[in-house]
């Protein structure tokens, strides 16, 4: 098989440093540089000179870069049967309160386009609260191996016993069939996008993203906004974890659709009715507000409690015992 030929972005990368806005550089270019590593036809050396500019420049940190270069990660990940997905998820889906039965996805993001930092290394909260929640919701959660700390999402679930679950056997073209039979899915990273990270497919209804910096909050929120989604929340706890904290506060950032009173069409319900018309059905607004372990009826518990620095293995026998409930009331990880 030939060689994807490499393409130069060194034009771009004289522009990018040391101060982008002045050399006009915008969003869609940087997008389009980040799409060639996608395609294999970026040299590492390049590669690296990219992410280390966005970094230094602040520019990964801004909501139209994340936006542009999520929607290039998407144009390059596999793609998945939507209608099918839809359907099922019609079908299926269980409405309750303001949760109108979609497709709910989890994600973790513990640094921007650049880099991935690990501040805390703690009990698998997320891929496990992923797995509970999915008793009341149609649920799937991203992940891949561990690259900073000790237990990934990927890690823990293979280390489960007797039988760990087969993780490429969930694939774009069986998720379907999947949930058919569970309200859960775990989406491999690799399966669905070989050649990055964390996929995100437009077909889910409403996101939760974890930040591990508190400053990245509002630029996550936004930049889910402008990818066109309608419901989602960005969380960072107060310790800079991206995972709502069992310790204090977690600060929140929740995407809200609200009726726009100078639409002028049916207002029918549609589901399928694009709000590409101007001016649109619904407005998204974003509510910021705070969370804390009293809010669920809990005591805060320091972080340091919630199993620090342990093996996948161990962190999968805390698992199974949790989900057979034979852990005792006054476990920190519970």
């Amino acid at each position: 098989m030939a060689q994807p030929t490499k393409i130069s972005i060194t034009p771009l990368l004289r522009r990018l440093w040391p101060n982008p806005a002045e050399a006009n550089v915008t969003a869609s270019e940087i997008a389009l540089a980040i799409s060639h590593i996608f395609t294999d036809q970026l040299s590492s050396v390049q590669t690296g000179a990219l992410l280390t500019a966005l970094h230094f420049t602040g520019w990964d940190r801004k909501a139209d870069v994340i936006a542009e270069c999520a929607q290039a990660m998407r144009d390059a990940a596999w793609c998945v049967d939507v209608d099918s997905l839809r359907d099922v998820v019609k079908r299926l889906g269980r409405r309750e309160g303001s949760y109108g039965g979609g497709l709910v996805s989890g994600l973790n993001c513990s640094a921007t386009l650049s880099a991935r930092v690990e501040i805390h290394s703690t009990f698998n909260i997320s891929t496990t609260s992923s797995i509970l929640a999915s008793s009341l919701l149609l649920l799937s959660k991203h992940g891949n191996r561990a690259a900073t700390s000790k237990s990934g999402s990927t890690n823990l679930l293979t280390s489960t016993t007797p039988t760990p679950p087969n993780l490429n056997a969930i694939t774009p073209k069986t998720i379907s069939k999947v949930y058919e039979s569970t309200n859960y899915a775990f989406l491999y990273a690799p399966v669905f996008h070989p050649r990055w990270t964390n996929p995100v497919e437009t077909v889910f209804e409403a996101r939760v993203v974890g930040v591990a910096r508190r400053d990245l909050g509002p630029v996550f929120a936004e930049a889910l906004k402008m990818a066109g989604l309608k419901k989602a929340m960005v969380i960072c706890g107060e310790e800079d974890l991206d995972e709502v904290s069992c310790a204090g506060r977690t600060f929140c950032w929740r995407l809200v659709p609200r009726p726009n009173p100078d639409y002028r069409g049916s207002n029918g319900e549609d589901s399928d009715t694009s709000d590409n018309e101007r001016p649109p059905r619904e407005l998204v607004g974003v509510e910021h507000f705070m969370l804390s372990p009293s809010d669920f009826g809990l005591l805060a518990h320091q972080l340091s409690e919630v199993s620090p620095g342990k093996m996948p293995h161990e962190n999968a026998k805390i698992l199974m015992k949790l989900l057979s409930n034979q852990l005792p009331s006054d476990n920190d990880e519970l």
